[in-house]
């Protein structure tokens, strides 16, 4: 997941597989959710996860979103 972030936070268009990991993580995390209801500690890392799948998928649909001839450097200089 952390490869993933670095990835769309250079600006970068989400591929396939990376489509697939993420869709794996949130099956996989809807279903460990239930465990997390009495343990704190599992509660904190979960939810941690989560914010991170969420600032994830922010920025990938950023990404998508952003005008076709920014890409990299050129984007971030500009903000986006």
């Amino acid at each position: 997941m952390l490869a993933i972030k670095a990835k769309v936070f250079r600006s970068s268009v989400l591929e396939p597989s990376d489509h697939a990991v993420l869709d794996a993580l949130l099956a996989d995390a809807l279903q460990a959710r239930r465990y997390c209801a009495h343990d704190t500690d599992a509660a904190a890392l979960y939810r941690r996860a989560a914010a991170l799948y969420l600032e994830i998928m922010r920025r990938a649909l950023h990404n998508e979103q952003r005008p076709s001839g920014l890409t990299g450097l050129a984007a971030n200089a500009s903000g986006l």
